[in-house]
């Protein structure tokens, strides 16, 4: 509970506080009865999402407006009836499939207008809903970027050092492995974990591009915008990464078990161990810049290519040859991303 707490109890207060303002603001305008309505749209409407750039769920918002006009127009024309749900529901659910900006069928128009028929004055309940709707709809966009606003970079920096760590630690895990002979089953479930880390670091584009929108959009965050700039090298690197390592552990699980390459296999695994710590060294210093920078990152990845050389001379057998490949790709991408580099500011 204090996990979800830490993570939703502010997006409790804004909604509270959005709420709050709409009523008052209503108040203020002379509303005659409760403006709920004007209460419902922060509800319904404000959203704890870090890529958003409003942190509003649009199709709610809406859904809010869309079914209160919607009931106003079937109440003052077929009064309250069977027919008239019937066709507010109906109206409701297929201007849902259009009005949406997810995936999911767009329902709060529908329900919204079902709410109309609640009260015995429907076209007067209606009306006063209508506007006291707007009010809660403006109140909602103005404040939902102001009020706490969830930190969009942090979440990135989160998403990709989490890539990282996995980067690291399944390199980590394939020396320690090779090192004290592990079956190859165990290899297998390696390279099944580094298919799974491919997948969330080809979701980092999207999600740095979602992250960019957001901070361009929010006053509160533009001291972000800078720094959140500064990733572009790292996510594109990251995902190349992971597919090089993804390449690199399948071909350990799928060679390790070749009873064809039995013979020269322990001398490639050693071969292979020895390179790793230097891939994993570099690999830290190109996407944690802050803490290794210029001289430092070069000399770590001339340490790697000095390993990936030093392989090559020795042992020219085509297990290796393959072993290497992805290897020596990994430390091309990391040498241009880190290369240009300088220290900032």
């Amino acid at each position: 509970m204090r996990a979800r707490l830490r993570v939703e109890g502010l997006q409790i207060l804004r909604i509270l506080i959005a709420a709050a303002v709409s009523w008052q603001m209503c108040v203020w305008l002379g509303a005659q009865s409760p403006p709920i309505f004007a209460a419902v749209v922060p509800l319904v409407a404000m959203r704890d999402q870090p890529y958003s750039a409003f942190n509003l769920s649009f199709d709610r918002l809406i859904g809010v407006v869309a079914g209160v006009c919607l009931a106003l127009l079937v109440v003052r024309w077929l009064g309250p009836s069977l027919p008239s749900v019937v066709l507010v529901l109906g109206v409701g659910l297929l201007a849902g499939v259009v009005l949406r900006l997810g995936t999911a069928l767009n329902i709060q128009i529908g329900v919204t207008a079902l709410l109309v028929f609640a009260d015995a004055e429907h076209t007067t309940y209606a009306l006063a809903r209508l506007w006291e709707t707007a009010v809660g709809a403006v109140v909602t966009v103005v404040l939902s970027p102001l009020l706490f606003p969830p930190n969009a970079r942090r979440q990135f920096n989160a998403e990709l050092q989490e890539v990282t760590e996995e980067l690291v630690g399944q390199l980590e895990g394939l020396r320690a492995r090779l090192s004290e002979r592990i079956a190859a089953a165990d290899l297998v479930g390696l390279a099944e974990r580094a298919s799974a880390t491919e997948e969330r670091a080809r979701a980092l584009p999207a999600s740095y591009a979602a992250a960019q929108k957001a901070v361009r959009h929010n006053p509160l965050r533009r001291a972000d915008r800078e720094p959140l700039a500064g990733l572009a090298d790292r996510v594109k690197l990251a995902t190349e990464l992971a597919r090089e390592e993804r390449w690199l552990l399948d071909d350990v699980a799928n060679l390790s078990a070749r009873d064809d390459l039995a013979e020269h296999w322990p001398f490639a695994a050693r071969e292979l161990a020895l390179v790793l710590p230097p891939t994993v060294a570099a690999i830290r210093v190109a996407l944690y810049p802050e803490h290794y920078w210029g001289e430092v990152a070069l000399t770590v990845i001339d340490e790697m290519e000095a390993g990936i050389l030093h392989w090559k001379a020795g042992d020219p057998q085509a297990l290796s040859v393959v072993l290497r490949r992805p290897i020596r790709r990994m430390e091309i991408a990391l040498r241009q991303c880190v290369q240009p580099a300088s220290r900032p500011g």
